[in-house]
């Protein structure tokens, strides 16, 4: 097979492979043609991160199924540039996988904790647990699939985060500032209303890239706000009791991934 390796995420189907078998003896060689084979290859921007495993019949190995899920899922096939690829896979996590906030507890579906130690990425992939998911799944979905292609994408996790500003959370069709409504009726409260009439984020998972924010739980969130600019546009601070309720960039930390199933 002849051809260049493309310089962008590629899924090529199709491809034929040529088979032959060189046999030398003395100063003669002959060639005997064993026959083509198709494949599929998959072109992606730089060696997988850890927790995968590219090394040989590793289980943590590149899957097939997650990257389908990257190129044909959402929309990743000949983008190149790291944001891009980043941007479309938060939007369509956030927007067309249809997902839903878990608005009455805040629960995990997928991340075993707030630290995402293990992420169930098949089962996230076919929704096997249903599609009521909160934050940490939604961090932990962005950081393993952007890792899965070579994008050292982090997960992080803030305690305390606070009262949100208006905004969407993913599958609720309404502005929000008011994420556990399911206890109290309304999405959207008084914007300096407090608790008992108003619930908060206790605390929060999102990714970061090059210290860039993508957050397909709340917003989306796709990569145009740093850090801080994220917390001071998320984070309702507008009142004391709002403040005292707040977290900072100093209460942020990063994890690992350990484990994917």
């Amino acid at each position: 097979m002849l051809g260049t390796t493309p310089a962008c995420i590629k899924k090529s189907m199709g491809d034929t492979w040529q088979w032959k078998i060189v046999h030398s003896i003395g100063n003669s060689t002959a060639y005997y043609d064993m026959g083509t084979t198709s494949h599929t290859i998959y072109t992606i921007g730089n060696e997988p991160l850890a927790p995968w495993n590219n090394t040989a019949n590793n289980p943590k190995n590149a899957w097939k199924k997650a990257l389908d899920f990257i190129v044909d899922n959402a929309s990743c096939n000949n983008l190149s540039a790291d944001f891009a690829i980043l941007g479309s896979l938060t939007n369509y996590l956030f927007s067309s996988h249809n997902l839903i906030y878990d608005t009455q507890s805040g629960m995990s579906s997928y991340a075993t904790n707030q630290r995402c130690a293990i992420f169930y990425l098949s089962s996230y992939i076919d929704k096997s647990f249903g599609n009521v998911i909160n934050c940490y799944d939604q961090a932990g979905a962005i950081c393993i699939l952007g890792r899965l292609i070579g994008i050292g994408i982090l997960y992080h996790y803030s305690e305390p985060f606070g009262y949100i500003n208006p905004t969407y959370l993913v599958g609720i069709r309404e502005q929000c500032n008011n994420p556990f409504f399911d206890n109290l009726l309304n999405c959207m409260v008084g914007y300096d209303d407090v608790e008992p009439d108003r619930t908060f984020f206790g605390n929060h998972a999102f990714t970061s890239f090059n210290g860039y924010v993508f957050d397909a739980c709340a917003g989306p969130q796709l990569g145009f706000n740093n850090i801080q600019q994220y917390l001071e546009s998320t984070i309702d601070q507008n009142t004391e009791k709002e403040r005292n309720r707040a977290g900072t960039i100093y209460d942020i930390t990063t994890y690992q991934v350990q484990d994917i199933r």
